[in-house]
């Protein structure tokens, strides 16, 4: 169901405030479909081993995906985060048959590797589902609000451009236990799902959390976020919230 005339202008006119604010801070942003530099960003910054669902020498990354890049004056990346699209009948089966890291599923357990067990979230995922991913800030940029500004801003163009019906993330369980997904990211649910090794981290983890949205909550978010100090006056999530998500 597209969104209302009004819902839309609201949409947009917070689009344009966080851009605002991020020229405020003399940067500037693209909206980039080529995920290669991406990959090379991450890694240059040892930020974290590159998810699969992001990196186009393992996944399909040719539609239905961009990744924000946030530059300075002289053209130099400082800041990432990525959304890709999934048109699915039963979102959470991705990642039950691990088809939501490698297209055909098959990934080969090294020894000490604990196979991954899914705990089904209590909402059930289906429909045109935004998985976001790779927010990094480089540390000369940190605490400037840049980390809560980019989910949003993704969040805002994937829901502007597509007729998505949930907006989710992984979280490891040390921050998925902080304030930070609900208060800094905005998800309204979070669930433990994930037990075992994860892609993403490359080492076996517990309680990996999902975080999701809803899309009527998703329209509720972008209402309040109009009258909301958290684009004035955002908080910066500490360290942990930059390089630990997924």
């Amino acid at each position: 169901m597209a969104l209302s005339d009004q819902d839309f202008g609201l949409l947009q006119r917070t689009v344009d405030v966080i851009l605002e604010r991020i020229a405020e801070l003399h940067l500037s942003y693209a909206v980039e479909t080529d995920f290669r530099p991406l990959v090379a960003y991450l890694k240059a910054n040892k930020a974290y081993l590159i998810n699969p669902t992001f990196d186009p020498e393992r996944s399909d990354l040719s539609s239905d995906a961009f990744w924000i890049r946030i530059f300075d004056e002289d053209g130099r990346t400082v800041g990432s985060h990525a959304q890709r699209l999934f048109h699915s009948d039963d979102f959470i089966g991705l990642f039950e048959s691990g088809r939501i890291w490698y297209p055909d599923g098959r990934y080969q357990l090294a020894p000490g590797q604990e196979p991954w067990r899914i705990t089904r979230p209590p909402h059930f995922i289906a429909g045109t589902v935004a998985y976001a991913g790779c927010l990094f800030v480089d540390p000369a940029y940190r605490k400037r609000g840049l980390a809560v500004y980019l989910p949003y801003l993704s969040r805002g163009l994937a829901f502007r451009n597509y007729d998505i019906d949930f907006f989710t993330c992984l979280t490891l369980r040390q921050l998925a236990e902080t304030p930070i997904p609900s208060q800094s990211y905005g998800y309204r649910h979070i669930h433990p799902m994930i037990d075992g090794f994860l892609p993403i981290s490359g080492h076996n983890e517990q309680a990996v959390h999902i975080c999701y949205l809803t899309r009527e909550e998703t329209v509720e978010q972008f209402r309040a976020l109009s009258t909301s100090p958290l684009l004035t006056q955002p908080a910066e999530p500490p360290q942990i919230a930059i390089l630990r998500t997924a």
